[in-house]
């Protein structure tokens, strides 16, 4: 029969606050504000890239340009953030991941670069 030790309980049982203290931060998808954020994520980057082109096509710069491109880039980085905190839906499980520091790995090895790329200022670059 195999028996803990009293140190090895007292460290699951830390373990188990960390966890239960770093889970209250999770960001449920299923959380009507979360929803919310995302419906207007969708519409900026949808009005972004008409922008962006709109930008790129016409060489006049006006001070909205400057203006506009700061918004999608807070916009977006407030977007990077709130994405390590949200939880992830296995697809072949169906089931919800809530345990942030694996939330966090997942995002860094899936869509975090992608998202990271929708940081870059286009228009300023191609100039």
């Amino acid at each position: 029969m195999n028996t803990l030790s009293k140190q090895e309980i007292e460290f699951d049982e830390i373990e188990e606050e960390e966890d239960f203290y770093y889970n209250r931060f999770v960001i449920r998808t299923s959380n009507l504000a979360f929803q919310i954020w995302k419906v207007i994520i969708i519409i900026i980057s949808f009005i972004s890239s008409f922008d962006y082109v709109r930008m790129a096509a016409f060489d006049e710069e006006a001070e909205y340009d400057y203006y506009a491109d700061l918004v999608y880039q807070l916009i977006f980085s407030i977007d990077l953030v709130i994405n390590f905190f949200t939880e992830h839906h296995y697809s072949n499980t169906k089931m919800s991941e809530l345990n942030l520091k694996k939330i966090m790995i997942n995002y860094l090895q899936g869509r975090f670069f992608l998202d990271l790329l929708a940081l870059f200022p286009l228009v300023k670059t191609a100039e």
